[in-house]
This record gives C-alpha cells, structure tokens and sequence, in this order.
C-alpha cells in the first residue's frame, strides 16, 4: 500500500539522510531577493551555507530571471524603510508632545518647559539621529550590488537553460487547463495578467523536473511561498509539500522532490550536513520568512472588501471574473495571514 500511495507518505530516517546526502538544492527566487533584506550577519550565513552547498547547487533558468527582475524594486523597497521609519518617528513624537501639552500635569509651573517635554524631545532627536546613522552606512546596491555578484560566482556554470518559444508556449497552454483544475503548482497567480508571471512557477517546475530527469537526483527545493497551490495546508496548519507535487514528481522522473521554507531548511542543516547557525540568525531568517508573505495581495484585498460588503460568493464571482474554488483559495490565505 505504501508502495502504491507513497506520496502520502513521510520519509523515514533512512530517506532523510540519503535525501540530504545526495539531492540537488534549489534555492526559490525569494529566497535570493530576502537576501537584501537580511541583516548582514544573516546574509553573510546565507553566503557560507550556499558555499558549503556549492557542488550540489542549481538554478532553474526562471528563478534567475525572476531574481534579475525583481531585485531593483526590492532594493528600493529596503531603502525606504529609513524614511518610512523616520516619518513614523517625527509623527509620534508630534502626537506624544500635543497630546502631553493638553493635559495639566499637577506639578508643572510651565508646561511647555516642562523636564517630561525636554526628555521628549531628547530621546526623539536621539532615535531619529540612530535612523540617519543606519541610513548612511547602508550600501549603495544599486551602484554596487555585491549581492548579486556574490551570487553570480558561486552560480557560475549552475544554472539551466532558457526555455524556447515553442517550449514556453506549450506550458503556457498546459498551464490553462492545470490551472482550471487548481493543479498545483502556480494557479494561485492565475489572476496575473502577464503570462511570464501567471505561469512563473509553473516554468520552474517544469525546468526542476528536466534537470532531474537529466541528472537522476532527488531534490530539496527550499522557499518561502507558503501559498497553498506549493502546500498541503490543513486547518490553516501547513503540513508539508502538495501530494500532487510529490506525485507527478516522482512519476516522471522516479526520484523524490522534498520542501522546506527557509526556517525550517536552517534548522535541519546541523542535523544533516552538520553545518551549524546561531539561533540570533534562525529567528532573523524565520521571522523574516514568515513577515514577507503576510502582506495581501492586490486580489486577496479586492476579495476582503467585497466580502467585508457583504458580497456572496457568486456575487464576488461575477464582479471579480474568478472561480468559486478561486475565492476559496483567497480567503484560506486571508484567514491564514490575518491569523483569523
């Protein structure tokens, strides 16, 4: 029986071990982008592991792509943070001096000079100077982006082809009918209206699975898309890799396909490869993966206002052109993000 439905089943310790001994490692595209937003002693972790892992790394040609795509936007992203936190700051501190100057506080002869205003104001200039200092030692990525540099080394000669036209074309019409089957992986992009994104992680499984059928080894593919057309997710509790994933896997190329979200991936290292990472840097990497996918996106919100109307689900149907089954999904990763 086992034989039969092994998809459903876990490896034992045995499986694990030659797993880890012999699979290739594929890092997601996200994993490569969270790289510059890590703190540096992360990064620099991330670095030695991916250097320890050199020999059995590869790259699907659309994850470096999609990496060369995304990463300006990712940069800017970071650096405005410092004036994000900055504004945050300035408009606390006019709220906590208007507020405090409202009130008579019994033992004020002047308010307005008050030692409580004056400390106030002190430990604001203080934070605000603290965020102008970080911002300042902050590397210029986008004049020199050792990141990208460092990647481009260690993935010198590991990463796959471009797909042709032809061969984009048929996936692309493979991914219609998968899609409008809500087979795994990529469907929950099928609201994307540029087709290299709706059908990106589609590319990726199918440049995973050529690989493999070229080199005869299993992989471990690490990411931090917890979405649910990748996951097995039962009660808003992630169990592991989609069995359909596992499935077609294993079918085509008789070899086993395994999934960790960076957290978890950091944490079996030392169990498995004997590679150890202090623990400052495993909440860093766990917190950082779990905080970058909790944001809604632009149709998981459009979902939430029309429910928040009242809307029933053939109702957000029609106005929204999506499937039953597709605002199902939405609201399971609505419900899972918002820890409803």
């Amino acid at each position: 029986m086992k034989k039969i439905f092994q998809e459903y089943y876990t490896l034992d310790k045995s499986q694990y071990i030659d797993l880890w001994k012999n699979a290739f490692f594929i890092f997601d595209t996200n994993i490569f982008l969270n790289l510059y937003r890590y703190s540096s002693e992360t990064r620099d972790t991330w670095f030695y592991i991916l250097e320890q892992l050199k020999e059995r790394l590869w790259m699907p040609y659309q994850i470096g792509f999609e990496y060369h795509e995304n990463r300006i936007a990712v940069i800017s992203e970071v650096e405005s943070v410092f004036d994000k936190t900055e504004k945050i700051i300035k408009d606390c501190e006019e709220k906590i001096q208007k507020e405090v100057k409202s009130m008579r506080y019994p033992s004020w002869e002047n308010a307005s000079n008050s030692k409580i205003l004056n400390v106030i104001e002190s430990s604001f200039k203080d934070i605000l100077k603290s965020i102008e200092n970080d911002k300042a030692k902050h590397p210029n990525l986008i004049e020199n982006d050792f990141i990208m540099k460092r990647i481009s080394e260690i993935y010198l000669g590991k990463v796959g082809n471009l797909y042709t036209d032809e061969q984009i074309k048929y996936i692309f019409n493979d991914g219609r009918l998968r899609y409008e089957k809500h087979i795994p992986p990529g469907y929950m992009d099928a609201d994307k209206k540029d087709e290299q994104e709706k059908y990106g992680d589609l590319i990726i499984w199918k440049q995973i699975i050529d690989k493999v059928l070229t080199s005869s080894k299993p992989i471990i593919f690490i990411t931090d898309d917890v979405k649910e057309d990748w996951w097995k997710i039962v009660k808003g509790k992630t169990i592991g890799a989609r069995v359909e994933l596992i499935k077609e896997f294993y079918d085509e190329t008789e070899q086993f396909f395994y999934m960790y979200t960076s957290g978890r991936f950091i944490k079996y290292l030392d169990e498995y490869l004997g590679i150890s990472v202090n623990n400052k840097v495993k909440d860093e990497i766990e917190v950082l993966g779990e905080t970058i996918n909790t944001p809604l996106t632009e149709r998981e919100f459009e979902v939430l206002m029309q429910v928040m109307k009242d809307k029933s689900n053939s109702e957000i149907s029609k106005k929204l052109y999506i499937t039953h089954h597709t605002i199902k999904a939405h609201l399971n990763s609505i419900m899972r993000k918002l820890k409803a």
